[in-house]
Protein backbone atom coordinates (compact mmCIF):
# COMPACT_ATOMS: atom_id res chain seq x y z
CA UNK A 1 0.00 0.00 0.00
CA UNK A 2 1.49 3.57 -0.76
CA UNK A 3 1.86 5.67 2.45
CA UNK A 4 -0.58 8.20 2.94
CA UNK A 5 1.08 11.68 4.30
CA UNK A 6 -1.70 13.51 5.98
CA UNK A 7 -1.10 17.44 6.04
CA UNK A 8 -2.57 18.06 9.19
CA UNK A 9 -2.09 17.13 12.95
CA UNK A 10 -5.34 17.92 14.43
CA UNK A 11 -8.14 15.15 13.82
CA UNK A 12 -9.96 16.28 10.28
CA UNK A 13 -13.40 16.87 9.51
CA UNK A 14 -13.45 18.09 6.39
CA UNK A 15 -16.03 17.21 3.58
CA UNK A 16 -13.97 16.52 0.83
CA UNK A 17 -10.51 14.82 0.81
CA UNK A 18 -8.27 15.61 -2.09
CA UNK A 19 -4.95 13.16 -2.77
CA UNK A 20 -2.09 14.19 -4.34
CA UNK A 21 -0.39 11.80 -5.82
CA UNK A 22 3.63 12.65 -5.20
CA UNK A 23 4.83 9.37 -7.25
CA UNK A 24 3.05 10.41 -10.32
CA UNK A 25 4.55 13.74 -10.14
CA UNK A 26 7.79 12.20 -10.16
CA UNK A 27 6.63 9.50 -13.03
CA UNK A 28 5.87 12.69 -14.97
CA UNK A 29 8.67 14.41 -14.39
CA UNK A 30 10.88 11.55 -15.74
CA UNK A 31 8.72 10.83 -18.82
CA UNK A 32 9.27 14.31 -19.54
CA UNK A 33 12.94 14.24 -19.19
CA UNK A 34 13.11 11.74 -21.39
CA UNK A 35 11.50 13.43 -24.30
CA UNK A 36 13.89 16.09 -23.41
CA UNK A 37 16.76 13.58 -24.99
CA UNK A 38 19.63 14.81 -22.93
CA UNK A 39 18.24 18.62 -22.43
CA UNK A 40 18.33 19.97 -18.24
CA UNK A 41 14.57 19.02 -17.13
CA UNK A 42 13.83 21.72 -14.68
CA UNK A 43 10.51 21.99 -12.84
CA UNK A 44 7.55 25.01 -12.38
CA UNK A 45 6.26 25.02 -9.28
CA UNK A 46 4.91 28.81 -9.00
CA UNK A 47 1.53 29.43 -7.18
CA UNK A 48 2.47 26.66 -4.99
CA UNK A 49 2.84 24.16 -7.51
CA UNK A 50 0.36 24.98 -9.35
CA UNK A 51 -2.13 24.72 -6.33
CA UNK A 52 -0.92 21.43 -4.85
CA UNK A 53 1.50 22.07 -2.47
CA UNK A 54 5.14 23.64 -2.98
CA UNK A 55 6.67 22.14 -0.37
CA UNK A 56 5.55 18.08 -0.85
CA UNK A 57 5.83 18.94 -4.29
CA UNK A 58 9.33 20.64 -4.34
CA UNK A 59 10.65 17.78 -2.24
CA UNK A 60 9.61 15.15 -4.16
CA UNK A 61 11.09 16.62 -7.15
CA UNK A 62 14.36 17.20 -5.84
CA UNK A 63 14.33 13.54 -4.63
CA UNK A 64 13.63 12.73 -8.40
CA UNK A 65 16.78 14.95 -9.43
CA UNK A 66 15.78 17.76 -10.56
CA UNK A 67 17.92 20.62 -9.64
CA UNK A 68 16.30 23.80 -11.31
CA UNK A 69 12.83 24.81 -10.55
CA UNK A 70 11.26 28.53 -11.62
CA UNK A 71 8.62 30.14 -9.61
CA UNK A 72 6.80 33.52 -10.63
CA UNK A 73 8.11 36.54 -8.18
CA UNK A 74 10.25 36.74 -5.18
CA UNK A 75 8.71 35.94 -2.30
CA UNK A 76 7.83 32.61 -3.89
CA UNK A 77 11.74 31.97 -4.60
CA UNK A 78 12.71 32.61 -0.89
CA UNK A 79 9.65 30.55 0.58
CA UNK A 80 11.13 27.74 -2.01
CA UNK A 81 14.86 28.20 -0.49
CA UNK A 82 14.12 27.39 2.87
CA UNK A 83 12.24 24.55 1.52
CA UNK A 84 14.52 23.02 -0.71
CA UNK A 85 18.54 24.14 0.50
CA UNK A 86 21.15 25.99 -1.32
CA UNK A 87 22.08 23.44 -3.45
CA UNK A 88 19.36 24.16 -6.64
CA UNK A 89 18.55 27.07 -8.96
CA UNK A 90 15.85 28.96 -8.60
CA UNK A 91 14.54 31.50 -10.98
CA UNK A 92 12.30 34.01 -10.90
CA UNK A 93 10.42 34.58 -13.80
CA UNK A 94 8.95 38.06 -13.45
CA UNK A 95 12.92 39.42 -12.97
CA UNK A 96 13.44 41.84 -9.85
CA UNK A 97 12.22 45.48 -9.27
CA UNK A 98 14.13 48.26 -7.61
CA UNK A 99 15.25 47.71 -4.24
CA UNK A 100 15.11 43.86 -4.51
CA UNK A 101 18.76 43.24 -5.62
CA UNK A 102 19.82 42.72 -2.38
CA UNK A 103 17.23 40.27 -1.43
CA UNK A 104 17.78 38.10 -4.61
CA UNK A 105 21.71 38.65 -3.51
CA UNK A 106 21.02 36.95 0.04
CA UNK A 107 18.51 34.31 -1.18
CA UNK A 108 20.70 33.15 -3.98
CA UNK A 109 17.84 33.74 -6.48
CA UNK A 110 17.99 34.01 -9.90
CA UNK A 111 16.08 36.37 -12.16
CA UNK A 112 14.71 36.39 -14.82
CA UNK A 113 15.63 39.52 -17.05
CA UNK A 114 12.59 40.75 -18.94
CA UNK A 115 13.33 44.29 -20.44
CA UNK A 116 16.70 46.60 -20.28
CA UNK A 117 15.94 48.51 -17.03
CA UNK A 118 16.36 45.15 -14.81
CA UNK A 119 19.25 44.39 -16.48
CA UNK A 120 20.82 47.64 -15.66
CA UNK A 121 19.05 47.21 -12.31
CA UNK A 122 21.53 43.47 -11.98
CA UNK A 123 24.02 44.70 -13.71
CA UNK A 124 24.99 47.48 -11.55
CA UNK A 125 24.20 45.75 -8.67
CA UNK A 126 26.95 43.20 -9.42
CA UNK A 127 29.29 46.03 -9.96
CA UNK A 128 29.11 47.36 -7.04
CA UNK A 129 30.14 44.14 -5.41
CA UNK A 130 32.96 44.01 -7.83
CA UNK A 131 31.36 40.37 -9.04
CA UNK A 132 29.34 38.81 -11.45
CA UNK A 133 26.00 37.53 -10.73
CA UNK A 134 23.74 34.63 -12.33
CA UNK A 135 20.65 35.56 -14.60
CA UNK A 136 18.44 34.57 -17.72
CA UNK A 137 17.57 36.67 -20.56
CA UNK A 138 14.33 36.78 -21.93
CA UNK A 139 13.65 37.61 -25.29
CA UNK A 140 10.25 38.03 -26.56
CA UNK A 141 9.49 36.04 -30.11
CA UNK A 142 5.85 36.63 -30.07
CA UNK A 143 3.90 36.56 -26.65
CA UNK A 144 4.13 40.11 -25.96
CA UNK A 145 3.92 39.48 -22.54
CA UNK A 146 7.72 39.65 -20.96
CA UNK A 147 10.65 39.93 -22.32
CA UNK A 148 13.13 42.22 -24.54
CA UNK A 149 12.08 43.08 -28.39
CA UNK A 150 14.39 41.88 -31.11
CA UNK A 151 15.89 45.45 -31.22
CA UNK A 152 16.55 45.34 -27.63
CA UNK A 153 18.19 42.40 -27.89
CA UNK A 154 20.55 43.24 -30.97
CA UNK A 155 21.70 46.38 -28.75
CA UNK A 156 22.06 43.91 -25.94
CA UNK A 157 24.29 41.82 -28.37
CA UNK A 158 26.34 44.74 -29.62
CA UNK A 159 27.17 46.54 -26.09
CA UNK A 160 28.53 43.63 -24.23
CA UNK A 161 28.91 45.97 -21.27
CA UNK A 162 25.21 45.87 -20.56
CA UNK A 163 26.19 42.35 -19.25
CA UNK A 164 29.65 43.03 -17.89
CA UNK A 165 28.63 41.53 -14.51
CA UNK A 166 26.19 38.85 -15.28
CA UNK A 167 26.75 35.83 -15.76
CA UNK A 168 24.09 34.80 -18.46
CA UNK A 169 23.26 31.03 -17.71
CA UNK A 170 20.42 31.12 -20.93
CA UNK A 171 18.47 32.67 -23.27
CA UNK A 172 14.73 32.23 -22.88
CA UNK A 173 12.01 32.62 -24.72
CA UNK A 174 8.06 31.39 -24.32
CA UNK A 175 5.98 29.82 -26.41
CA UNK A 176 2.84 31.00 -27.00
CA UNK A 177 0.56 28.00 -28.82
CA UNK A 178 2.51 25.01 -28.32
CA UNK A 179 -0.23 23.66 -27.16
CA UNK A 180 -2.09 23.55 -30.51
CA UNK A 181 0.92 21.59 -32.00
CA UNK A 182 0.06 22.34 -35.43
CA UNK A 183 -0.33 25.99 -35.36
CA UNK A 184 1.87 28.16 -37.61
CA UNK A 185 3.58 30.50 -34.64
CA UNK A 186 5.17 27.58 -32.91
CA UNK A 187 7.50 27.27 -36.21
CA UNK A 188 7.58 31.04 -36.08
CA UNK A 189 8.48 31.29 -32.96
CA UNK A 190 11.42 28.68 -33.31
CA UNK A 191 12.81 30.51 -36.34
CA UNK A 192 12.78 33.64 -34.37
CA UNK A 193 14.58 31.98 -31.33
CA UNK A 194 16.87 30.63 -33.76
CA UNK A 195 17.88 34.21 -35.36
CA UNK A 196 18.11 35.26 -31.30
CA UNK A 197 20.52 32.37 -30.52
CA UNK A 198 22.87 33.62 -33.15
CA UNK A 199 23.18 36.86 -31.18
CA UNK A 200 24.77 34.96 -28.28
CA UNK A 201 25.73 31.66 -29.75
CA UNK A 202 27.70 30.62 -26.39
CA UNK A 203 25.27 30.98 -23.95
CA UNK A 204 22.45 27.85 -23.54
CA UNK A 205 19.05 28.19 -24.58
CA UNK A 206 15.45 27.16 -22.99
CA UNK A 207 12.18 27.60 -25.21
CA UNK A 208 9.62 24.81 -24.13
CA UNK A 209 7.22 25.04 -21.75
CA UNK A 210 5.02 21.59 -21.17
CA UNK A 211 3.58 21.79 -24.48
CA UNK A 212 6.90 22.54 -26.27
CA UNK A 213 8.27 19.59 -24.82
CA UNK A 214 5.67 17.64 -26.87
CA UNK A 215 6.39 18.95 -30.06
CA UNK A 216 9.62 17.95 -31.61
CA UNK A 217 13.61 18.50 -30.58
CA UNK A 218 14.10 21.35 -32.20
CA UNK A 219 12.03 22.68 -29.38
CA UNK A 220 14.22 21.63 -26.92
CA UNK A 221 17.45 23.17 -26.94
CA UNK A 222 19.42 23.47 -23.48
CA UNK A 223 16.71 23.17 -20.80
CA UNK A 224 12.89 22.36 -20.76
CA UNK A 225 10.41 23.80 -18.77
CA UNK A 226 7.60 21.82 -17.63
CA UNK A 227 4.91 22.69 -15.46
CA UNK A 228 1.26 21.84 -16.00
CA UNK A 229 2.19 18.32 -17.45
CA UNK A 230 4.31 17.66 -14.19
CA UNK A 231 0.24 18.28 -12.37
CA UNK A 232 -1.59 15.86 -14.62
CA UNK A 233 -2.83 18.44 -17.25
CA UNK A 234 -2.03 20.08 -20.69
CA UNK A 235 -1.44 18.23 -23.66
CA UNK A 236 -1.42 14.53 -23.00
CA UNK A 237 -0.93 12.80 -26.38
CA UNK A 238 -1.97 8.62 -26.50
CA UNK A 239 2.15 7.34 -26.71
CA UNK A 240 3.28 9.67 -23.47
CA UNK A 241 2.63 8.22 -20.45
CA UNK A 242 1.62 11.23 -18.19
CA UNK A 243 -0.30 9.90 -15.32
CA UNK A 244 -3.12 11.61 -13.05
CA UNK A 245 -1.79 13.50 -9.84
CA UNK A 246 -5.52 14.30 -8.43
CA UNK A 247 -7.84 13.16 -6.94
CA UNK A 248 -11.08 15.18 -5.35
CA UNK A 249 -13.86 12.75 -3.35
CA UNK A 250 -16.45 13.97 -1.32
CA UNK A 251 -19.29 11.82 -0.20
CA UNK A 252 -23.59 12.54 -0.66
CA UNK A 253 -24.88 14.83 1.77
CA UNK A 254 -28.56 14.00 1.53
CA UNK A 255 -31.01 12.45 -0.63
CA UNK A 256 -34.26 13.16 -2.48
CA UNK A 257 -36.95 11.78 -3.90
CA UNK A 258 -39.05 13.79 -6.04
CA UNK A 259 -42.32 13.07 -5.69
CA UNK A 260 -43.64 15.99 -8.50
CA UNK A 261 -41.91 17.68 -11.06
CA UNK A 262 -39.41 20.45 -9.47
CA UNK A 263 -37.00 22.86 -9.81
CA UNK A 264 -33.35 22.62 -8.38
CA UNK A 265 -30.77 25.24 -7.64
CA UNK A 266 -30.49 29.19 -6.93
CA UNK A 267 -31.92 30.34 -10.29
CA UNK A 268 -34.42 27.42 -10.75
CA UNK A 269 -32.06 26.54 -13.96
CA UNK A 270 -33.63 23.00 -14.25
CA UNK A 271 -36.29 21.03 -13.71
CA UNK A 272 -36.59 17.11 -12.62
CA UNK A 273 -39.33 14.96 -13.08
CA UNK A 274 -41.82 13.09 -10.30
CA UNK A 275 -39.96 9.86 -9.38
CA UNK A 276 -36.54 11.62 -9.97
CA UNK A 277 -34.05 11.24 -7.10
CA UNK A 278 -31.40 13.58 -6.64
CA UNK A 279 -28.20 14.06 -4.19
CA UNK A 280 -26.12 17.27 -2.59
CA UNK A 281 -22.63 16.86 -2.18
CA UNK A 282 -21.05 19.29 -0.10
CA UNK A 283 -18.30 21.33 -2.55
CA UNK A 284 -18.77 24.41 -4.53
CA UNK A 285 -17.59 26.95 -5.88
CA UNK A 286 -15.81 28.07 -2.85
CA UNK A 287 -14.11 24.97 -2.89
CA UNK A 288 -13.06 25.34 -6.58
CA UNK A 289 -15.71 23.78 -8.74
CA UNK A 290 -16.25 26.41 -10.88
CA UNK A 291 -19.70 27.91 -11.28
CA UNK A 292 -19.97 27.56 -14.96
CA UNK A 293 -19.94 23.68 -14.37
CA UNK A 294 -23.53 23.92 -13.06
CA UNK A 295 -25.95 22.13 -15.70
CA UNK A 296 -22.98 21.18 -17.11
CA UNK A 297 -20.37 19.04 -15.53
CA UNK A 298 -20.78 15.06 -14.41
CA UNK A 299 -19.45 13.54 -11.01
CA UNK A 300 -18.53 9.22 -10.50
CA UNK A 301 -20.03 7.13 -8.06
CA UNK A 302 -18.05 4.13 -8.56
CA UNK A 303 -17.96 3.80 -12.67
CA UNK A 304 -20.94 5.22 -12.66
CA UNK A 305 -21.84 8.75 -14.25
CA UNK A 306 -23.97 11.36 -12.84
CA UNK A 307 -24.80 14.34 -13.83
CA UNK A 308 -24.22 18.05 -12.26
CA UNK A 309 -27.94 19.27 -12.29
CA UNK A 310 -29.01 23.02 -11.67
CA UNK A 311 -26.39 25.71 -10.46
CA UNK A 312 -23.14 24.83 -8.24
CA UNK A 313 -23.57 26.97 -4.78
CA UNK A 314 -20.46 27.88 -3.04
CA UNK A 315 -20.89 25.37 -0.61
CA UNK A 316 -22.88 22.24 -2.80
CA UNK A 317 -23.56 20.45 -5.97
CA UNK A 318 -26.50 18.93 -6.86
CA UNK A 319 -26.44 15.99 -8.99
CA UNK A 320 -29.47 13.05 -10.98
CA UNK A 321 -29.09 10.00 -9.80
CA UNK A 322 -32.32 8.60 -10.69
CA UNK A 323 -32.18 4.51 -11.25
CA UNK A 324 -28.38 3.95 -9.76
CA UNK A 325 -28.97 1.54 -7.29
CA UNK A 326 -26.91 1.34 -4.15
CA UNK A 327 -26.87 4.75 -3.49
CA UNK A 328 -26.86 6.20 0.38
CA UNK A 329 -26.05 9.21 2.27
CA UNK A 330 -22.48 9.15 2.87
CA UNK A 331 -21.97 6.99 -0.59
CA UNK A 332 -18.32 8.45 -2.31
CA UNK A 333 -18.56 10.68 -5.10
CA UNK A 334 -15.39 11.47 -7.04
CA UNK A 335 -15.07 15.15 -8.07
CA UNK A 336 -11.80 15.12 -9.83
CA UNK A 337 -9.96 12.11 -10.61
CA UNK A 338 -8.98 8.99 -12.87
CA UNK A 339 -12.89 9.35 -14.16
CA UNK A 340 -13.00 13.11 -13.89
CA UNK A 341 -10.12 14.63 -14.88
CA UNK A 342 -8.94 17.78 -14.53
CA UNK A 343 -8.71 18.05 -18.37
CA UNK A 344 -11.98 16.71 -18.92
CA UNK A 345 -13.82 19.08 -16.31
CA UNK A 346 -11.81 22.06 -17.51
CA UNK A 347 -13.54 21.50 -21.20
CA UNK A 348 -17.16 21.61 -20.09
CA UNK A 349 -16.14 24.63 -18.40
CA UNK A 350 -14.67 26.83 -20.91
CA UNK A 351 -11.39 26.75 -19.12
CA UNK A 352 -7.42 25.31 -18.93
CA UNK A 353 -6.96 22.52 -16.63
CA UNK A 354 -4.24 25.14 -14.84
CA UNK A 355 -7.22 26.91 -13.18
CA UNK A 356 -9.08 24.06 -12.12
CA UNK A 357 -5.87 22.97 -10.26
CA UNK A 358 -4.84 26.44 -8.82
CA UNK A 359 -8.40 26.91 -7.65
CA UNK A 360 -8.95 24.29 -5.33
CA UNK A 361 -9.74 25.44 -1.82
CA UNK A 362 -8.64 25.33 1.48
CA UNK A 363 -11.18 23.57 3.06
CA UNK A 364 -10.15 19.80 2.04
CA UNK A 365 -8.09 17.57 3.47
CA UNK A 366 -5.20 17.26 1.70
CA UNK A 367 -3.54 13.53 1.93
CA UNK A 368 -0.07 13.13 0.01
CA UNK A 369 0.62 9.62 -1.51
Amino acid sequence: MPELIPNRNIEDFSEATLSINLSSIEHNYNILKSIANGAICSAVVKANAYGLGVEQVSKRLVQAGCNNFFVAHLNEGIELREIIGDNHNIYILHGLKRNQQAAFHKHNLIPVLNFMEQIKLWNDYARELSTNLPAIIHIDTGMNRLGLNIADAEDLARNKSLLSHIDTKFIMSHLACASEPNDQMNAEQLEKFDSVRKLFPDIPATLSNSAGILLNDDYHFEMVRPGISLYGGGNRPKNVDIKNVVDLKSSILQIRNIDSDQTVGYGATRTVKAGSRIATIPIGYADGYLRSLGNNSYLHIDDVKIPVIGRVSMDMVIADITGIDNITVNSKVEILGENCTINSIAELAETISYEILTNLGSRYNRVYI
